[in-house]
């Protein structure tokens, strides 16, 4: 927060008569009011306590970590320490913002005992980390600010079944989506304390594979979470981050490519699997893509443009591999990337590059003459990728390259009819032209409220 004092104090004792200057009386200072404007990026920590359930879903054909029922409910809870980084826009009162956060947990739960035919057996759950990309909405009050925030959740969840001899664990990344309020008050001159409560609600996904020669476990885990934070972030203020600034030069107030933008995108994705315990199955995938972006641009030094942005597609890239017997097919339903974004605009063209988290989900079918397995597993990884864009007024025309690693999943349970199991891990790699069209919002000069 800049604070600006204006003092006005009068001495003409010294250039009049003292006649005069017993006539004159001493003006006390003006001070402006100090002035704070939630416009700006920030970064900072947060931590606190998580609480929710995992709820457990078992296939009928189990013989082993069977429960009596059909699944069971399990409390889960722990704490979480983390990061975020943002940026705010202010129009008026009203404050727009997007913000990504990431956070190491120690939320889990155990249950023993559970198991009918196995009374000793443990199940144990555990979320290993949880992130998030929100755009937010507030209402700010002086160096209050009330807001709203929802969007993508995404994290790591581990399950753990044990019993003696017979052990089972697989890990697997879960997307889904996220809720939250929160408060923040505005401390001089740059912090921000603030609390937040979110919903989390990670989705489900199946776990399943060998726990033993001839003995498999096929289970599906719905998770959700509910979190209460502090937070402590520092604002960069009207001159940017002084680390980026230095690197960069100052912000281009009014720069052409300052803004949000939001748009829609579509082209071409090729890509490959590469199938572990799977024998020779490796195979490719293509098809078609189309999809949407929102994203923030900040310009620097006139011509560098930091930015960050959400890019999620849909489509129809599959792929097959077939023995004669076995046909195992591979489908790339969606996909989403999560992406800081660094260019060089020259004129109305900006050349830049970005990368930064990936994530997706992948539909696994085998078929063969007697049986058929079908399993969809999200899959997170990471991207990294280039463009052109051209600015005509306020829309912008471009191309993009993304290369996208979504990294490595299992795959694994009992197939329809229940005949037999099967289980292997599948990693996807994938590449992307795009044609891109998006609409800039322009940015428009920072609004300050006075308290």
């Amino acid at each position: 927060m800049k604070r600006i004092a204006i003092g006005g104090l009068l001495c003409v004792v010294g250039l009049a008569g003292p006649a005069a200057a017993a006539d004159l009386r001493t003006k006390a200072p003006v001070v402006s009011a100090p002035a704070w404007s939630w416009s700006g990026g920030y970064a900072g920590i947060h931590g606190g306590y998580g609480w929710g359930s995992a709820d457990q879903t078992f296939h009928p054909a189990n013989t082993v970590f069977a429960p009596s029922g059909s699944g069971f409910d399990q409390d889960i809870d722990g704490g979480l320490f983390g990061l975020q980084i943002g940026y705010n826009w202010q129009i008026g009162n009203l404050v727009f913002g997007l913000e990504t956060t990431t956070a190491w947990t120690s939320i889990e739960g155990k249950d023993a005992s559970l198991f009918g035919a196995f009374p000793d057996a443990a199940y144990k759950t555990e979320i290993d980390n949880l992130s998030t990309f929100t755009p937010r909405l507030g209402i700010a009050s002086g160096p209050w600010l009330l807001y709203g925030k929802a969007g993508i959740a995404y994290g790591e969840v581990k399950t753990t079944l044990s019993d003696g001899s017979l052990y089972f664990r697989e890990k697997n990344d879960h997307v889904g989506w996220t809720a939250g309020v929160g408060l923040e008050y505005a401390l001089a001159p740059n912090w921000i304390l603030g609390v937040e409560y979110n919903y989390v609600d990670l989705g489900d996904q199946r776990y399943g594979g060998a726990v033993a020669t001839g003995i498999a476990a096929d289970l599906k885990q719905d998770v959700t979470v509910s979190t209460v934070l502090g937070r402590l972030s520092y604002k960069f203020g009207a001159g940017g981050n002084p680390l980026t600034a230095a690197l960069l030069g100052p912000q281009t107030p009014g720069g052409n490519w300052n803004g949000f933008y939001l748009g829609v995108l579509g082209g071409y994705a090729w890509g490959e699997t590469d199938l572990a315990d799977a024998g020779s199955a490796d195979h490719d995938i293509d098809g078609g893509v189309f999809g949407g972006h929102l994203g923030f641009l900040t310009q620097f030094g006139n011509n560098w443009v930091l930015g960050t942005e959400l890019a999620i597609s849909g489509g129809d890239v599959k792929g097959n591999f077939s023995d004669g017997f076995t046909t195992l097919e591979s489908k790339l339903t969606w996909f989403g990337t999560v992406t800081a974004r660094l260019g060089y605009a020259i004129g109305p063209w900006l050349v830049y590059g970005k990368g930064g988290t990936a994530f997706g989900e992948v539909k696994q079918s085998l078929f063969d003459p007697v049986a058929s397995f079908q399993q969809s597993e999200q899959h997170i990884g990471w991207t990294i990728g280039g463009g052109v864009e051209y600015a005509w007024g306020n829309w912008l025309v471009g191309v993009e390259y993304n290369y996208i690693d979504l990294g490595d999943q299992t795959y694994g349970g009992f197939a329809t009819p229940d005949i037999y199991y099967t289980s292997f891990k599948n990693d996807i790699t994938v590449s992307t032209v795009l044609a891109r069209l998006s609409y800039k919002f322009g940015a428009p000069e920072p609004v300050v409220a006075k308290y």
